[in-house]
């Protein structure tokens, strides 16, 4: 009986680069403003003002009851590199005076999800890394209590 596999290497397709890729537009913090969404569809990683922008709009509330899903969003793709600023952005919203106790508990759940989130990615990313720190362990960074 012969064998159901092929005995010779298959060759695998080519990618072609003749296929135009979507341009990104160019994304500014007032852009992002109208359209929250918009950060979701810039390449990573996302530069520092669309984070700030991000984090200013989520902490501010002008979400509603889409910021659970927009920290969700965000903490799936934050930049690694930004994972110390979360706390410090999270502590800047909930000191606004202006700011309603039920406010500021919510403001802290959501950096509290994208910070999970993002310390969750980062201890995926060090354990695959070949880095001889990725042994030693990650300090988890705190959003500040309400």
């Amino acid at each position: 009986m012969s064998s159901p596999l092929p005995t010779a290497p298959v060759k695998e397709p080519e990618v072609q680069s003749d296929v135009p890729q979507r341009p990104v537009p160019p994304v500014d913090p007032e852009a992002l403003a109208a359209d929250p969404d918009l950060i979701f569809a810039h390449p990573d990683p996302w530069p520092d003002h669309l984070v700030a922008a991000a984090f200013a709009m989520l902490g501010r509330g002008h979400l509603g009851s889409r910021s659970r899903t927009y920290a969700t969003s965000l903490g799936r793709r934050l930049p690694l590199r930004l994972y110390r600023g979360i706390a410090e952005a999270a502590g800047y919203y909930l000191l606004a005076p202006e700011a309603s106790p039920a406010h500021r508990r919510a403001v802290r759940s959501w950096f509290d999800e994208i910070e999970r989130l993002t310390y969750a990615r980062l201890q995926i990313d060090r354990a695959f890394s070949e880095s001889p720190n990725s042994a030693e362990p990650l300090a988890r960074s705190r959003v500040p209590p309400v």
